[in-house]
């Protein structure tokens, strides 16, 4: 199980590079970590290793015209890591699973946090805007990050309980 979960966040990941403003399935996997992997540290250092190495990936090939050299990370994605990482806190306490209508409020909660934080690190960075103003602007952004959290949720959960199930037989 933990090689299939590592995969399907690999997998989760590899969603960053169809570049749909907050439509990747990343912060499915990271609300699903906390069931996916027994080991406490792993539930937390897994799923933020591979966020910081598809940032690293996308920074240098997508975003390269932004930056000169090799760009390790930014110093504005610290809100942004803050904010997987309350998400992951959330997963490693309530250990949620993609089934039925839990799994929606699961997302809806972990999309919450999410929002919260990182347009809270937004603001606090000095983007010029009222702190209500920044949270407005980044509504149309709630609405694909929930639905894309949701369904990528019930597509990894679908995925690994079939290969648990096939495992199994």
């Amino acid at each position: 199980m933990r090689f299939t979960a590592l995969f399907a966040l690999i997998g989760a990941a590899a969603t960053r590079f169809l570049l749909i403003p907050n439509g990747s399935a990343v912060l499915a996997a990271n609300t699903l970590s906390g069931t996916w992997f027994r080991k406490p540290w792993m539930q937390i250092l897994l799923p933020l290793a591979v966020l910081y190495a598809s940032d690293l990936v996308l920074n240098n090939t997508v975003y390269a015209a932004y930056h000169e050299g090799f760009a390790w990370g930014f110093a504005d994605s610290l809100g942004i890591y803050a904010a997987h990482l309350a998400v992951l806190a959330y997963a490693q306490f309530v250990k949620p699973k993609a089934e039925g209508l839990a799994w929606i409020g699961h997302s809806a909660a972990s999309n919450l946090i999410f929002f919260g934080l990182s347009n809270l690190a937004v603001w606090y960075a000095g983007n010029g805007l009222s702190l209500t103003a920044t949270y407005v602007a980044a509504l149309p952004f709630l609405g694909i990050s929930f639905g894309a959290t949701a369904l990528w949720g019930y597509a990894l959960g679908f995925a690994l309980h079939r290969v648990e199930r096939t495992a199994q037989a």
